[in-house]
């Protein structure tokens, strides 16, 4: 196994804003988002955070030598960083402990992505067994990539998680997954939490993306049918149950192969602005987001 990481970004986290207010073999970590209400929120302290990349490879090889399976995996490492710039290794003040505990909740979630998948090597190897001619002389190799890409503000950490693996099928399978991480809080967020009312905000948005797959389809000049299931109202209704991240043109819900409509058709995206959004967000949604609260 190798390992390796480069800085990818640095983002203080100022005291002044905290005093206000399927188909890929890729799992999602086994942590379950917490309402950011429910954790204390960190002191107001002189601490930034860093976003680093953290990379994890192996191969995995027959008993003859043959390369059956290999593995990378890129993943988002969060580090306190003190006022000089250097990483905070120890703490000794309590604003650093809370600024060490997040970055441990944060990173901890991710840890099962970081060891070697067992189950693949069991599966290339039984492959091979069967059919040594498909790897050996005609070079198969059971791949399982990730990568990622990350959005932050002073208070928020999203990330997109893109993952890619075959296993000796007829194609390759893609899987998409976001987390996003409430830094002042230290906790994951659901699309739910930043809601003034969660019942409207979810229906707004739901009607807000049929709108939109049906302007693509259009766009497209393709029959609705042929880009999606039948039931694409009813999938995109659900769409908390999806890929939720941010970015800075606004919040973006993305169906993976096979969720929203048939492989061929590919992964939907859908970008809601933030404009969009303000009307339906709390005080807490808006300035998680770094927007305006809204009149009362």
């Amino acid at each position: 196994m190798r390992t390796c990481r480069s800085a990818v970004g640095v983002f203080v986290l100022c005291a002044l804003l905290l005093t206000g207010c399927g188909a890929a073999s890729f799992s999602p970590p086994q942590t379950e988002p917490t309402p950011a209400s429910a954790a204390p929120a960190v002191s107001a302290a002189p601490v930034s955070f860093a976003l680093e990349t953290e990379t994890v490879e192996w191969e995995y090889q027959s008993p003859d030598g043959v390369k059956l399976a290999e593995s990378s995996v890129s993943l988002p490492v969060l580090q306190a960083v003190t006022g000089d710039g250097e990483a905070l290794a120890e703490a000794v003040t309590p604003a650093h402990e809370q600024a060490l505990a997040i970055t441990q909740t944060f990173n901890d979630s991710f840890d099962g992505w970081r060891e070697e998948n067992a189950d693949i090597k069991e599966m290339a190897l039984e492959h091979y067994r069967q059919s040594p001619e498909m790897f050996a002389r005609y070079g198969m190799c059971y791949e399982d990539d990730l990568t990622y890409t990350a959005y932050t503000t002073h208070r928020l950490v999203s990330v997109l998680f893109l993952g890619y693996s075959y296993y000796g099928g007829a194609h390759p399978n893609t899987g998409i997954v976001a987390y996003n991480f409430d830094l002042e809080h230290g906790s994951f967020l659901t699309p739910a939490s930043i809601a003034e009312n969660a019942a409207e905000f979810e229906a707004a948005v739901a009607e807000e993306l049929v709108h939109q797959a049906r302007a693509a389809a259009e766009e497209k000049e393709q029959p609705l049918e042929g880009l999606y299931w039948e039931d694409y109202p009813d999938i995109l209704a659900d769409w908390t149950s999806y890929t939720v991240s941010f970015d800075k043109a606004g919040m973006t819900v993305t169906f993976a192969p096979y969720e929203l409509g048939c492989y061929a058709a590919g992964t939907h995206a859908f970008t809601v602005s933030y404009a969009f959004l303000q009307p339906y967000l709390s005080e807490y949604g808006c300035r998680l987001l770094e927007l305006d609260v809204p009149a009362q």
